[in-house]
């Protein structure tokens, strides 16, 4: 029972992870073939349904395609599981020297009973997906009150400067679950969550609700 515990979530890691290198692959081999019409259509956002959650995965493909080389990412989603260590690989594609940071919740690696230590569990789903590629410059910041557990964040962003998506549901449920969307965000929207992440990453914030914020950093 120990052992199937800890196998289960590897192994839905690297079904998620597999689908998602699916996804980057095809839309590398399409990228000439996508009409006008739909680019229009996707100009400012996608509705995500139970049957486009590729569409969905396209969408975020062409706005960090398009996004000048450097900067930082700053991606924020309080259900992030070793399971969407392909969204930081799709990141990595396309912006090789860029600074990533993922901020997840505590809370849900203790619900899904990830093992630990997590930095250990994060970084052999890395290498599950990477196939050896280093990760750069990457930090996973999990974030949980001492009491609830609960992350200070609610909502999935991702951001870049003076950039960003506003995404309506957690990463591995694109496509998967109820309606959700994706959105882009203006220069001030996106500088201001970012400016809130940054202070929970950088330690420079260490209590929510009144109770203290546990933290664990680590490097992929």
């Amino acid at each position: 029972d120990e052992a199937e515990a800890r196998i289960r979530p590897l192994f839905a890691s690297a079904c998620r992870s597999a689908e998602m290198v699916a996804h980057v692959v095809a839309r590398k081999a399409a990228t000439t073939s996508v009409s006008s019409e739909s680019r229009e259509e996707h100009k400012f956002g996608i509705l995500v349904t139970e049957r486009n959650g590729g569409d969905a995965i396209d969408f975020i493909y062409r706005w960090l395609a398009a996004l000048k080389p450097g900067g930082e990412f700053i991606l924020c989603d309080p259900y992030f599981g070793p399971g969407d260590i392909g969204f930081v690989r799709l990141i990595r594609e396309l912006h090789g020297k860029s600074r990533i940071t993922v901020l997840a919740g505590i809370k849900n690696l203790k619900d899904k009973q990830v093992p630990l230590p997590w930095s250990d569990t994060f970084r052999r789903a890395w290498k599950d997906e990477s196939k050896d590629t280093p990760a750069g410059s990457c930090d996973i910041v999990l974030l949980g009150a001492a009491e609830s557990g609960d992350p200070p964040f609610h909502e999935r962003w991702l951001l870049h400067e003076k950039a960003g998506l506003r995404i309506g549901t957690s990463l591995n449920s694109l496509g998967k679950g109820k309606l959700s969307e994706i959105t882009l965000m203006g220069p001030a929207d996106s500088d201001a969550r970012r400016d809130v992440l940054l202070n929970y990453a950088l330690r420079r914030e260490r209590y929510w609700k009144g109770e203290m914020l546990h933290c664990d950093i680590f490097s992929l």
